[in-house]
């Protein structure tokens, strides 16, 4: 999967006339972003999340509607089935299929909304006999402040509400800087020990799990190529996060010494663009 992220920010004018008018003006303060991401053709899947919030609930048929401006929505392939994830019910929920033409068309079945952060499956339709991979855009407000997505107890597709290329991170025993360090951002991921990351690719050259990093109580995100903060998430990318067995204390060494169930976590971290 490629992504290609942009901002636009929403500029302020004054005229020096106005400033002579004895009114008060007030200007939308949102940044505005879009994703464009790549889907390998049919038969192969792409892991996809939502990182902007669009303002309307985050419906599917608005995130991507698919519609070419001629009412017969050519820009997804006939076809098209997406799979959400329910992190807290730990399980997939509200599949959607693409249907194209006749001024009809759109997703069907499409009840489910795709929240920033909240990751997906998404397969090509048999119908694109280009045989080729085909881009969508996701495009909504840049979410700053306070921002939360959801962790389930054993496995979740997640994803970063974050319109940059950042490491995972990592906030629990220890923890990396946030998303707006000057010098090391990252995404604060919570963790425990034992944490796994499973990273699909799917293109023309390669499809399957790559890179599996995990992380290790006091010492971060371990693998054959990734750093201590783990492997970079890219805007619109989504990964499977599968939780590892845990542990609530430590020994004076910083060997963990008693095993506790995880629960459902709130991956939360604050940003701001700047």
């Amino acid at each position: 999967m490629r992504t290609k992220t942009m901002l636009l920010s929403a500029a302020l004018f004054a005229a020096g006339a106005l400033s002579s008018m004895a009114q008060t003006s007030v200007y939308s303060l949102n940044v505005v972003g879009y994703v464009t991401v790549q889907v390998p053709p049919f038969p192969g899947f792409a892991m996809l999340n939502n990182p902007f919030d669009d303002g309307k609930g985050n419906y599917l048929t608005n995130i991507m509607s698919g519609d070419d401006g001629s009412g017969n929505f050519l820009l997804i392939p006939d076809g098209t089935t997406i799979f959400p994830w329910n992190a807290s019910a730990g399980s997939y929920a509200n599949e959607a299929t693409f249907f194209a033409g006749n001024g009809n068309g759109g997703w069907q079945g499409a009840t489910n909304q795709l929240f920033p952060g909240n990751g997906f499956w998404i397969q090509s339709g048999s119908a694109d006999a280009t045989g080729v991979a085909f881009t969508t855009t996701l495009v909504g407000n840049v979410e700053q402040g306070s921002l939360s997505s959801t962790i389930g107890i054993n496995f979740t597709i997640a994803g970063s509400q974050i319109p940059a290329a950042l490491p995972v991170g990592f906030k629990g025993d220890i923890n990396s800087p946030g998303p707006n360090d000057p010098t090391n951002p990252t995404l604060q991921m919570p963790t425990f020990d034992g944490d796994v990351i499973f990273l699909y690719t799917n293109n023309a050259v390669s499809s399957g799990y790559g890179d599996s990093p995990v992380y290790f109580f006091g010492q971060g995100w371990q693998s054959g190529i990734s750093t201590t903060n783990g492997p970079v998430i890219n805007p619109g990318q989504g990964f499977w996060m599968a939780r590892g067995p845990g542990f609530e204390d430590a020994d004076v060494h910083g060997n963990p010494s008693s095993s506790t169930a995880n629960g459902v976590q709130s991956w939360a971290y604050s940003f701001t663009v700047q």
